[in-house]
C-alpha cells in the first residue's frame, strides 16, 4: 500500500505487483462508503486496502505511511517491523517546522516492543532513540550503504534505502522464522522500479519528482 499514484489509483493497492482492479476498486469503496462521515481520501483509501489485504488473506502486507506517521490512518496497526528511512522538512504546516517535531511524529508509528530500523542522523535520531527506549523497542541504525547487492534504482542514496531494506528482512528472519532465500532478496533489489524519481526517459532526458529539498538534494 504507497501514495501517490503516478498515472493511475490502482497503483496504490496491490498485491505480488498485481495492481487492484477497477472493479474491486468499485467493489471496496462500496463496503467503506457506508460507514463514511468526515474522514479524508487518505482514511477512505486507508480502509479499502485494509479490506482488500484481509480478504485476500496477505501473507505479508507493506504499508506506507501517508503523512507522518504518529496520527497516520495505516497507524491502527501493529507490525513486524518498523521503518522510518530519514527524516527531511516536510509536509511543515502538520508536522512542524523543526527536525526534532517532524521526528516525533514519524516515531509516532513505534509500537512496545516491535523492532524499528532507520538511517535517521543528528536529532532526528535522538527523537527516534528516546522513543524507542520508551517503548522498549529494539532500534537497529543503519548507516552504511549497501554494496553487496546490485540495486536496480538510480542514485548514491537508494544504497542506504537497500540497506534498511535488507536489515528489516534480517528481522524478519531472524525474530520471526520468516524464511527468505538470499536469492530473493537479490532479485528484488536488482527489479526494483520507481517511475518517475531519477527516471530517464532518454539518454539525455532526466525526470524526477522529488517534492522537497531534502529530495532534491
Amino acid at each position: 500500500y504507497t501514495s501517490p499514484h503516478l498515472k493511475k489509483f490502482n497503483e496504490r493497492i496491490r498485491i505480488n505487483n498485481k495492481l487492484i482492479s477497477d472493479k474491486d476498486i468499485v467493489k471496496y469503496y462500496l463496503k467503506v462508503k457506508k460507514h463514511v462521515d468526515d474522514q479524508s481520501f487518505f482514511e477512505i483509501t486507508t480502509a479499502m486496502a485494509f479490506l482488500y489485504f484481509n480478504d485476500r488473506k496477505v501473507d505479508f502486507a507493506v504499508l506506507e505511511v501517508g503523512l507522518g506517521g504518529r496520527l497516520d490512518a495505516t497507524n491502527v496497526v501493529v507490525p513486524l517491523v518498523s521503518i522510518i528511512t530519514n527524516i527531511g522538512l516536510e509536509h511543515t504546516e502538520f508536522l512542524g517546522n523543526a527536525i526534532g517535531k517532524i521526528a516525533y511524529e514519524k516515531a509516532g508509528i513505534i509500537k512496545n516492543q516491535v523492532p524499528v530500523v532507520t538511517a535517521a542522523e543528528g536529532t532526528a535520531l535522538a527523537t527516534i532513540k528516546k522513543i524507542s527506549n520508551e517503548r522498549n523497542s529494539k532500534l537497529c541504525i543503519v548507516n552504511e550503504k549497501n554494496t553487496n547487492y546490485r540495486i536496480g534504482l538510480k542514485g548514491e542514496f537508494q544504497k542506504l534505502n537497500a540497506a534498511i531494506a535488507i536489515k528489516a528482512i534480517e528481522i524478519l528472519k531472524n525474530n520471526y522464522g520468516v524464511k527468505i532465500k538470499e536469492d530473493n532478496v537479490k532479485k528484488g533489489l536488482l527489479n526494483t522500479k520507481w517511475p518517475g524519481r531519477l527516471q530517464f526517459l532518454e539518454k539525455n532526458i532526466l525526470i524526477d519528482c522529488a517534492h522537497n529539498p531534502h529530495g532534491f538534494k
